[in-house]
């Protein structure tokens, strides 16, 4: 009974190791055919301008923004 215990779960173990490496594989794949690099660079990059923009705006000057 131990032995056969032993064996289903070592076996379990290797498959959802396999399957969880396919899903990260297909991610992978998924990020590079949609280019999610460059898309979140655009993202990045409007963000930023937005960011200049409202601290134009609110007379914030380099170097005085505080987060809390």
């Amino acid at each position: 009974m131990g032995k056969v215990l032993l064996l289903s779960l070592l076996i379990f173990s290797t498959s959802l190791y396999a399957a969880q490496t396919t899903k990260q594989q297909k991610i992978d794949e998924l990020v590079e055919v949609m280019d999610m690099d460059a898309m979140v660079d655009s993202m990045y990059s409007q963000v930023e301008g937005m960011m200049q923009n409202m601290s134009v705006q609110m007379g914030v000057k380099h170097g005085k923004i505080i987060i809390n």
